[in-house]
């Protein structure tokens, strides 16, 4: 009868214990499993493969920040994450503030055929548009120029305005007529487009509301709502003031004023249910008096003012009122408005 030991050598020559086994046909002897992983866990720090595979209803790869929010998920379909239950969609989405898009006009510039072209920055590679995935660009003031996110729950790409933040545009020359297209830029820090002509406008307005005032006193009032706020450039503006009159001795009057600095060219005229006007055309100056009839008659009558005005130091352009009776009131209608277009 063999002994332990017999029997241990006789199976190691049966199934090649201690020797080595040659490689399969195909297979590389030289072949590493490469560096080992880490095991899963709190106390985890990197854990390396070759490859990766996730499936099942819930599989994915899931990014957080150092609270715990959910920036980033990698899913075969929609689901919610394992950890505070957050949706997500098929495919790669964002969350929050994680940057998926940024563009400058030094980056990544578009033809009118919208062909993609290098910038300065050596932009238009595909190395460079993914760095930008995570690497927004600024402007000097450190302000993200044109940043786009994931925000909608099909994965949609949304401007970061979706969101509640602000999309900013530098400025740049008008660009090409493109024949088919519109064309939105900003010069000046106004924003403008040019159309398929190659025609250029101008866009923006402030506009400023009367909610009903009843003027009574002798010395100028501010006119409630009737104030824009205005920056350096120029601007085109207009005004309307449907007035009621009670009057029988005494006269409405306003006053065109502006709190900064500013040249102005405007006229001033005002008609009344009678058909009566009166038209104080070039004025030049802010602060003068523009008058109703004298004596006013009780009634209505619509008070209007339009020009332009070029400010050099920002400040408000608003209106005043005054009557030469106390006892003669005037009340501004409520809608009475307004407004300005910036004109560059």
């Amino acid at each position: 009868m063999p002994t332990r030991r017999e029997v241990v050598a006789m199976a190691g020559g049966l199934f090649g214990l201690g020797k080595t086994v040659p490689p399969r046909p195909g297979a590389s002897a030289s072949a590493s499993p490469g560096t080992v992983s880490v095991a899963p866990g709190n106390s985890a720090g990197i854990f390396r493969a070759r490859l990766i595979l996730v499936r099942g209803a819930n599989g994915g790869i899931f990014i957080y920040n150092s609270s715990g929010t959910l920036l980033i998920s990698i899913a075969g379909q929609a689901g919610t994450d394992p950890v505070d239950g957050t949706a997500y969609v098929q495919g790669i989405d964002l969350f929050g503030n994680a940057a998926l898009l940024s563009l400058t006009t030094t980056d990544v510039s578009e033809t009118s055929a919208g062909t993609l072209l290098a910038g300065s920055s050596g932009a238009g590679s595909i190395r460079q548009l993914i760095t930008q995935l995570f690497s927004p660009s600024v402007n000097a003031e450190g302000t993200a120029v044109l940043q786009l996110t994931s925000a909608s729950a099909d994965g949609t790409v949304l401007p970061s305005a979706t969101l509640g933040q602000p999309l900013y545009i530098a400025g740049t020359a008008a660009p090409a007529a493109s024949g088919t297209a519109v064309g939105l830029y900003s010069t000046s820090e106004h924003l403008k487009y040019v159309d398929s002509s190659g025609a250029t406008y101008d866009t923006g307005r402030v506009t400023g509301q009367a909610a009903g005032q009843t003027v009574n006193a002798t010395a100028f009032t501010p006119l409630t709502g009737l104030t824009v706020a205005l920056g350096v450039a120029k601007y085109r503006f207009r005004a309307l003031i449907p007035l009621s009159a009670a009057a029988a001795a005494g006269q409405w009057q306003t006053q065109l004023l502006f709190s900064g600095t500013a040249t102005v060219n405007y006229g001033f005229r005002w008609t009344s249910a009678a058909g009566l006007s009166a038209l104080n055309a070039g004025q030049g100056s802010f602060g003068a008096n523009l008058n109703g009839p004298n004596p006013s008659v009780a009634g209505a009558y619509w008070a209007e003012y339009e020009g332009q005005v070029t400010v050099t130091a920002a400040g408000s352009l608003s209106l005043s009122g005054a009557t030469t009776v106390v006892a003669d009131t005037w009340t501004v209608t409520t809608g009475s408005y307004i407004e300005a277009v910036p004109v560059v």
